[in-house]
Parts: C-alpha cells; sequence; structure tokens
C-alpha cells in the first residue's frame, strides 16, 4: 500500500468507521431518492408533452437524464462507504449481503452508468455540433437513424471497455485481500468481520498498478473539463461565424439549446467530476481524513440529478413557461401562454 503523506500504520478503525454519519448517509439516499424519482418523472413529462420546436434533440436530453437517474437509484440502492485512503469500500444498503465476485457487481454496474452518462453528454454535444455543418459526409450518415444507434453503441462499448476491463484486472479474492490488508493493517481487519461487502485492491498485490490507474482517472477527468470549455468556446466562434447563414430563429434555438447543454456539463463538473477529483486526490496521496469527507461528498453529489432537472425546466423557455402554467392558479383570469410566441427561438427544423 502507498504510504502518501501519512504512516496508515497509525491510523484506527475510528478514522474510517462513523457510525453516526452513516446511519445519517442511509437514511438521506433513502428520502432523496424520492425526492429524485418525483423530478424525474415530472422532467420527462414536460419534455414529452413541449418538444415540438425541439425535434428530436429532446431523446438526447431524454438520454441524459435517463442514465443520471439510473446513476443515482444503484447509489442510493448501494450506498458505497468508501474506506478511502485504502482503495477498499463496502455496500451499506441492499447488497451488504453480497460477498466475493457479487459484492464488486455494484461497483462495476455505478462505473458503466458513470460512463454511459459521460457518453450521452457527448453524443448531444456532436448532435449540436454536426447540424451546425449539415452538408458535411458525415452529417449525411448522420441522418440515418440505424447509423446514430451504431454509432452511439460503438462510442459507447469502447468506453465502457476501456474503464472497466482495466479494473476488473485488479480484482483480487476477498480473502486474499484481507491477508494481505491486516498483515500490515491489523484494525482493518474489523470491516472485514462486519461487512460480508467488503472488496477492493491492495496496490501491493498488483505493483503499485491500482495507484497508477487512479492517478491516469485524476488525468482523464481534468483532461474532459479542459476539452468541454474548449469545445463550448468554438461552438459559440461557429455561431457567431454561421450566425448569417441561417434563420434568427433556428440560431437562437440553437444557442438556447448549446447554452443549456454547457450548463449540465458544469452541474457534471461541480457536483461529480471535482467532488471525485478530490477524492482520488486524497486517496492517493493518503489524506487522513477521505473515507469521512468521502461520505460528504457522496451525498453532496446525489443533488446531481435534481440540479440536472432544474436546469433544463429554468433555461429552456419553452419549458420553464410550460411548468409555471402548470402551477399557474386557475382563477387568476390568465390564460396559458403560447409556446412558440413566448420564445423567439420559434420553429427550427425536427432533427435540430
Amino acid at each position: 500500500m502507498a504510504h502518501g503523506l501519512v504512516n496508515f500504520s497509525a491510523f484506527s478503525v475510528e478514522d474510517f468507521y462513523h457510525p453516526t454519519l452513516l446511519f445519517i448517509y442511509r437514511i438521506f439516499w433513502e428520502v432523496f431518492l424520492i425526492i429524485t424519482t418525483v423530478f424525474f418523472v415530472f422532467i420527462l413529462y414536460v419534455i414529452l408533452k413541449n418538444s415540438k420546436d425541439i425535434g428530436e434533440y429532446k431523446y438526447f436530453m431524454i438520454n441524459q437524464l435517463v442514465w443520471s437517474y439510473l446513476f443515482n437509484l444503484l447509489a442510493s440502492a448501494w450506498k458505497p462507504v468508501p474506506l478511502w485512503p485504502f482503495y477498499m469500500g463496502f455496500g451499506a444498503g441492499w447488497f451488504r449481503s453480497w460477498k466475493g465476485i457479487w459484492a464488486v457487481l455494484p461497483f462495476y454496474t455505478e462505473i458503466a452508468i458513470g460512463v454511459g452518462m459521460g457518453v450521452s453528454i457527448f453524443m448531444s454535444a456532436m448532435h449540436r455540433y454536426i447540424y451546425m455543418f449539415p452538408t458535411s459526409q458525415f452529417a449525411k450518415h448522420y441522418e440515418s437513424l440505424t447509423f446514430k444507434l451504431l454509432f452511439y453503441g460503438f462510442v459507447l462499448i469502447i468506453i465502457e471497455c476501456g474503464a472497466i476491463i482495466p479494473i476488473s484486472l485488479f480484482y483480487v479474492d476477498r480473502e486474499v485481500l484481507r491477508e494481505s490488508i491486516t498483515s500490515k493493517y491489523p484494525f482493518m481487519d474489523f470491516f472485514f468481520e462486519n461487512e460480508p461487502s467488503i472488496f477492493g485492491y491492495d496496490p501491493a498485490l498488483n505493483n503499485q498498478l491500482s495507484v497508477l490507474y487512479a492517478f491516469l482517472i485524476l488525468i482523464f477527468l481534468i483532461g474532459i473539463i479542459i476539452f468541454a470549455f474548449l469545445m463550448y468556446l468554438n461552438f459559440i466562434r461557429l455561431m457567431k461565424k454561421n450566425k448569417h447563414t441561417v434563420s434568427q430563429i433556428t440560431h437562437q434555438m440553437q444557442m438556447i439549446l448549446f447554452k443549456t447543454l454547457f450548463v449540465q456539463l458544469l452541474l457534471v463538473l461541480v457536483f461529480l467530476l471535482i467532488p471525485l477529483l478530490l477524492a482520488l486526490f486524497f486517496t492517493a496521496f493518503g489524506i487522513r481524513w477521505t473515507s469521512f469527507l468521502t461520505l460528504v461528498g457522496i451525498m453532496f453529489c446525489s443533488f446531481h440529478p435534481l440540479a440536472d432537472f432544474v436546469a433544463l425546466i429554468y433555461f429552456i423557455k419553452p419549458y420553464r413557461i410550460f411548468v409555471l402554467n402548470i402551477f399557474r392558479k386557475p382563477n387568476n383570469g390568465m390564460q396559458p401562454q403560447n409556446f412558440i410566441a413566448s420564445t423567439s427561438a420559434v420553429s427550427t427544423p425536427q432533427q435540430s
């Protein structure tokens, strides 16, 4: 095990096991999942009832929302409890009694769903870019639904394999891990005795490759953040350049949708990537309070789907007006506004 900035042998069970926080953590997930589910169903209703002017792009938004909701759904059921800065953890939820390879399945699945979230955002951004260049050869192929699905599936499978395969190669049997860890840090036997679903990685068993992989993930996530920012700036540049080649209506709707997408990227950065970056950084350098801070961080991350739902409703004006009309008092003498008249981004092509 990498020693980092502190001596791991100086740790104790109290550095990793926080009963009061764990109790709050469990209750929080149960309550917040109900709230998230209500909002998820509501935003789906809003999108499906009021997306005439947005065309097929509504399916890309729904795709993003579904991945985001599934991520929270599994996290709520699993309730992961990392034991960082050790590369270990256990589940405090429905899968707590799972052992061996079964205990790792929620972890692999959560990673797969996280990758799906990232790919869904990438596909939404690419969709916006392609319709700025409708005469390109790729755009002509992209008009085919079959091509879209095959391309999406290809990108998803490649990235999923790149994320899951290296982690699965590091897997070791629970008892092998127990012997390796407890021989150096006897206090960790508390978790092997009391948490059936405990699993993890010991860098000493894989020539420090798991540490290297953590650093590679750090670099990759930072690269994604930089790339997304540059992509947004380039899109704004291209939209200004091509402003006179499309109608004002199309231009305005393109800007609304892409700015909304950029806000969604910022939400991913704030609620998911930054907490993950900090957790990986603390883990890689052996910061003592990483386990405690991670539980708090995971609860913070759970707000991401809710923030995503609110962003869609707020920044896409037809959705915002639709929601306001739903909650407007029937006796105030006001008629529902016409969505198309209420936004200058009127009709766009159905493939916008």
